[in-house]
């Protein structure tokens, strides 16, 4: 057993940073978000998003159809959270989505995972006189249930008082192996699953060579059982799979196609961020995407306007989190410069490097929506870069003095 995290995490969560546990589930986040929201009205609940499409041919509003209305809601920007298999369910040509969207929301690697809870009459596993594991942690086995974990929240709980083991936590072909025996009506008709599970449980416990201490944790395992839940997320139709999952090469041939948007139809969640597999990176996105709107919004509106204000506080990294700052993946590294003929054509300065003249913070976010917004307006899949004028590009300079001029 070991209490440092397991497989690739420790890139993401180090073992010195503190852990915080939500009581009640991480859904209490989104439910207190809803009740911070000052028009709590506009929140839709349990509907099922159909179909998403421009709504008219200068791709200024979105329009979106939920099962079961007659007609669709307008919006001024839509920010699509939905796994990608799950955005495969959805009509979305009227979008005009770029090709690497498109092949991504088709072929983008989403892992499977499976979580086996079990109450117990007695937080056995606690029993100072049995195994007296005091202290939170992952016990690792061969076995199919992978991954036993032990909690943390309940430590000082009395151990002769009910609590909950999660027995198996699984992820790609153990999670479906494991998943083909998970209902989705569990825990009815699960016989099977709670027998591999009881007979896991008391192998991983007991020593190897000894089946008298086998057949004691068996029998005490079953006595202590009071009920359990499974959960398979590929058997989910809402999110066809646990995490985005990036095979080889996905990342770079993706990515950067996952993040663009026009500012209008912005993809955000885990998937669209370089942390996938994370709750922060379902956050991050979200900043990037709001970044993305704000930036398209801003040439509509007045400099004192909300919006515009916003853009530049990102900008300026005055937006605390964990609405901001905006994630550093997305700044241009200050030793990348852009090609030196295009760099001199913006500025009209010789030996002015163009990191001087154009604010590095968010400038991949920024390009991202500016490539989209062209190749919408070329009609193209793909966009072409050969046909790119020099005044398309002038949104770059949207934070270089006015002395600076642009040649069209």
């Amino acid at each position: 057993m070991e209490s440092s995290p397991s497989r690739l995490d420790v890139q993401d969560y180090g073992t010195d940073l503190p852990a915080r546990c939500v009581e009640e589930g991480a859904t209490q986040i989104a439910l207190r978000m809803h009740k911070a929201v000052k028009d709590v009205d506009a929140f839709s609940f349990d509907k099922l998003v159909t179909a998403i499409s421009y709504k008219d041919t200068e791709k200024t509003q979105v329009d979106v159809t939920v099962s079961g209305e007659t007609s669709a809601r307008t919006y001024d920007a839509v920010f699509n959270s939905a796994t990608l298999s799950a955005q495969q369910h959805m009509h979305l040509e009227g979008l005009k989505l770029n090709w690497g969207k498109k092949c991504a929301i088709r072929n983008l690697g989403y892992g499977a995972s499976c979580k086996v809870g079990v109450r117990f009459r007695t937080m056995w596993w606690k029993d100072p006189n049995g195994l007296n594991i005091t202290k939170g942690g992952v016990a690792k086995t061969d076995l199919p249930i992978h991954f036993c974990v032990y909690p943390s929240y309940n430590i000082p709980d009395d151990w002769q008082e009910p609590g909950v083991l999660l027995v198996s936590y699984t992820w790609s072909q153990e999670a479906e192996r494991l998943g083909s025996l998970i209902s989705r009506d569990s825990p009815n008709g699960e016989e099977q699953l709670r027998k591999i599970i009881t007979h896991n449980l008391a192998r991983l416990h007991s020593k190897t060579d000894s089946e008298e201490e086998y057949q004691k944790w068996h029998k005490l395992i079953n006595e202590q059982w009071l009920d359990h839940y499974a959960y398979d997320w590929y058997a989910n139709p809402l999110t066809g799979g646990a995490f985005a999952w990036f095979g080889p090469q996905q990342f770079s041939n993706l990515y950067n196609d996952i993040t663009a948007s026009d500012g209008r139809y912005v993809i955000i969640g885990e998937a669209s961020s370089a942390h996938h597999g994370w709750v922060v990176g379902a956050l991050e996105s979200a900043v990037r995407g709001v970044y993305q709107f704000l930036y398209q919004a801003q040439y509509q509106l007045a400099a004192d306007a909300p919006a515009s204000k916003a853009f530049q506080a990102y900008n300026k990294k005055e937006i605390p989190g964990p609405f901001g700052p905006l994630p550093a993946e997305f700044d241009r590294p200050k030793d990348v410069l852009l090609p030196a003929d295009f760099a001199e054509k913006l500025t009209k300065k010789e030996e002015t490097t163009i990191e001087q003249e154009i604010e590095p913070v968010g400038e991949l976010a920024r390009m991202g929506v500016l490539v989209e917004q062209i190749r919408l307006e070329q009609e193209r899949d793909v966009i072409d870069y050969s046909s790119i004028t020099m005044a398309e590009l002038a949104p770059l300079l949207e934070l270089v003095p006015d002395s600076v001029a642009v040649e069209a």
